[in-house]
């Protein structure tokens, strides 16, 4: 018979790992450095039969190497058939796995290795939390989830183990499946499951006998479903889903008992259509023959749903913004277009109609019209008048202030008459409408920006009090599945205590019944003692140095067999026999040399008499003794199966009660949000209306300003030397 060889501890491969040149003969993982803890030492994540290091390799990838620490019986076996298996598969779920037998030196002998590509991803319970409220996003992983699902089942291999430990999600949203230790493919028939899978995902009718390509049908259902049905109602999560639970919507106490499922429970009382089809469809998977449940089956499921959840708590008191639907607007016609498109309630900085102008073509300058004769006459009049005043000026410098008072009456009377030409040209005219025009868009965008920001409030008001309405009865759930949960426990440590009482009395029982037993055979066992002892006489021992004399002399005091005595005492070098009632008496002619041989011979005769003494009761008094304590025993055992029964009933009665409630809160929370369903449109359509007239009162005020900046030339000045120029 072979020895099983012994493997070494977490310790030992934390001190090979310490140089990863010489410990490793895989190219990849030769002169790589482990991650290492507080001390600096490799940092191991310890199992029951192994220890997993992480290693970056010279090229900057890590791997994820899983060192045993305890023998495996067929280990290699099933390590290289998986291996061989999934090399052979180009699939987005797959991770880089390889069982290398010659894997890691310690303590001058090769050990086995699992090397694995280290994968950078989230949980499945972290990502389904993270997006609890984006419908699309867990809908894209159920189809990712059923596609790898059925690539399994097209290849013949069952992962053995489908839980949430074992599904891991990417930065890009890529679902990964990790974790093949148990994984049953085609050539691994022979050898059995070597595991049975997490409680909460298996079928109570799954055991260490049940091994092929069928194992994962029940998880994969009940995965799959879990995700459909979270993309429908989120609500579910807060309902059925603990913090910390090792499971997603369902537990191994719904398949156990599926009559008082709360998950069920809660998914055939729900409002929604989709979630009653969907129990409906997983309700038969609750039997105990695995062969009938079949592969999964999207066309069987309610389609997940991929509209975005319309409350999302981590947007309440703020607002979303999306990219623009077109980074090229040709217009105003094309960028009215993008207002529509855009989500109602949705501020988008891209639909700024200041940029719409960039891709316009340049303003075209307004120009004075060419001047006829008589203007040109005029002008020339003008300045003949100015020289007129310069010179008037000049005199009335010299001969007082008339001729300078009537030189500037009548440089204001042509300064005058100057601007009101100016004012009466189609140029000023249009720029006097353009800029009242401008200006009244301008009032509006202000209006229509104050009508934004008071519907923004509106709304933000409105998903506040939703929030709190909402929490209220999540409250409320936490409550009742906290009570649930005492009540529970408190049933257990009723049933606990019961056992234990019973447990208690059992075993007191049954030490009074083995005493008695023992008592019995004792006592039988030494009356078979006494009475071959008191069958062996004095007389027909032949014990030497015991004559007829003697004989005679140890009868008068009554010592004929050898139960009448039991040893001898020396007192004062005198030998005194002792009788079995312990007095002591000395005969003439028994001295020591006698009194031993008696005693050697009584001896003799309890010896062999110990010899055959029965080791065990007659039947019929043993069954008697037994027949005794069973009517007792068997009280006990019917009280123990009373009491579980019992503690079975009452905690189905406190699960059903408890769904009762919980499917109550349920439609409350459904009808709490159907509730705020008339006032949120309301005012997402006062949002979205206020935003898009804003948008355009925006568009008419830069249209505006753009036809304003036009007849930026449109000025007196430039009037006077357009007339001077002609």
């Amino acid at each position: 018979m072979s020895s099983i060889p012994a493997y070494p501890t977490g310790g030992q491969y934390q001190e090979a790992l310490q140089n990863s040149e010489s410990c490793f003969k895989d190219p990849v993982l030769v002169g790589g450095s482990a991650v290492t803890d507080s001390l600096g030492l490799p940092k191991p994540i310890s199992g029951n039969f192994a220890s997993v290091f992480t290693i970056r390799a010279g090229d900057g990838k890590r791997w994820a190497v899983k060192c045993f620490t305890r023998y495996v019986s067929d280990q290699d076996v099933r390590y290289q058939r998986i291996s061989q298996t999934l090399a052979e598969v180009e699939k987005p779920w797959r991770v880089a796995f390889e069982y290398v037998p010659e894997g890691i030196l310690c303590g001058g002998r090769w050990y086995p290795i699992l090397k694995m590509e280290w994968i950078e991803a989230s949980g499945l319970i972290p990502f389904i939390e993270a997006h609890l409220w984006q419908p699309p996003v867990l809908a894209e992983l159920a189809s990712k989830f059923a596609r790898m699902v059925n690539d399994l089942e097209l290849l013949g291999v069952a992962h053995g183990d489908l839980q949430h430990g074992n599904l891991l999600v990417t930065p890009t949203r890529e679902l990964k499946l990790i974790d093949y230790d148990g994984m049953y493919v085609p050539g691994l028939t022979h050898l059995g499951a070597s595991e049975r899978g997490h409680a909460n995902y298996q079928s109570p009718a799954r055991s260490m006998n049940s091994w092929g390509s069928n194992l994962d049908h029940f998880s994969a259902w009940l995965i799959y479903g879990s995700l459909v049905a979270l993309t429908i109602d989120p609500m579910l999560w807060t309902l059925l889903h603990q913090e910390g639970d090792e499971a997603l919507l369902f537990h191994k106490e719904d398949f156990l008992d599926p009559a008082s499922s709360r998950a069920l429970v809660l998914l055939s009382q729900c409002v929604d259509d989709r979630l009653k089809a969907l129990g409906e469809v997983l309700s038969p998977f609750w039997s105990n023959d695995l062969e009938k449940i079949p592969a999964l089956d999207v066309k069987n499921v309610p389609a997940p749903n991929i509209e975005q959840s319309f409350f999302n708590p981590s947007s309440v008191g703020g607002s979303n913004t999306t990219a623009a639907e077109s980074e090229g607007l040709q217009g105003i016609s094309d960028w009215l277009k993008s207002i529509e498109e855009t989500s109602p309630g949705v501020a988008s900085a891209t639909n700024d109609p200041s940029w719409v102008l960039a891709h316009m073509p340049p303003v075209e300058e307004v120009l004075f019209q060419p001047v006829n004769r008589m203007l040109r006459v005029f002008t020339a009049l003008w300045f003949a008048a100015l020289v007129a005043v310069a010179v008037l000026w000049a005199a009335a410098v010299a001969s007082g202030y008339i001729a300078g008072a009537i030189a500037g009456a009548l440089v204001a009377v042509m300064f005058g008459r100057s601007a009101s030409l100016y004012y009466r040209t189609p140029e000023a005219r249009s720029k006097r409408v353009v800029q009242s025009r401008y200006k009244q868009s301008r009032s509006v965008a202000t209006q229509a920006n104050r009508e934004v920001s008071r519907a923004e409030k509106d709304r933000r008001a409105i998903e506040e009090r939703e929030r709190q309405a909402l929490e209220a009865v999540g409250r409320r759930v936490n409550e009742a599945q906290a009570s649930e949960k005492k009540e529970s426990k408190e049933a257990e440590s009723t049933l606990a205590a019961q056992l234990s009482k019973l447990g208690t009395q059992t075993q007191s029982l049954h030490a009074v019944e083995t005493n008695e037993i023992s008592t019995t055979l004792r006592a039988l066992q030494q009356q078979h003692v006494t009475n071959l002892l008191r069958s062996a006489y004095i007389q027909s021992a032949a014990i030497q140095g015991i004559g007829q004399k003697l004989q005679s002399e140890l009868a008068s005091y009554g010592v004929i067999t050898a139960y009448d005595f039991t040893s001898f005492v020396i007192v004062g070098g005198q030998v005194l026999m002792v009788l079995r009632t312990g007095q002591r008496f000395h005969v003439n002619g028994v001295g020591e040399t006698k009194a031993r041989a008696m005693d050697t011979w009584r001896r003799g005769v309890e010896d062999r008499a110990r010899s055959t003494q029965p080791s065990s009761l007659p039947q019929a008094q043993l069954q008697a003794i037994r027949l005794k304590y069973a009517q007792q025993l068997h009280t006990l055992v019917q009280s123990e199966q009373r009491f579980r029964a019992e503690s079975v009933t009452h905690q189905r009665q406190i699960r059903e009660r408890w769904g009762l409630t919980h499917a109550r809160l349920a439609l409350e929370l459904s009808q709490t949000r159907q509730s705020f369903l008339p006032e949120r449109a309301r005012t997402d359509l006062q949002l979205s209306t206020a935003k898009r007239e804003a948008r355009e009162a925006a568009w008419r005020q830069m249209s505006g300003k753009r036809e304003r900046s036009s007849y930026r030339g449109v000025t007196f000045p430039r009037y006077c030397s357009h007339i001077v120029k002609g």
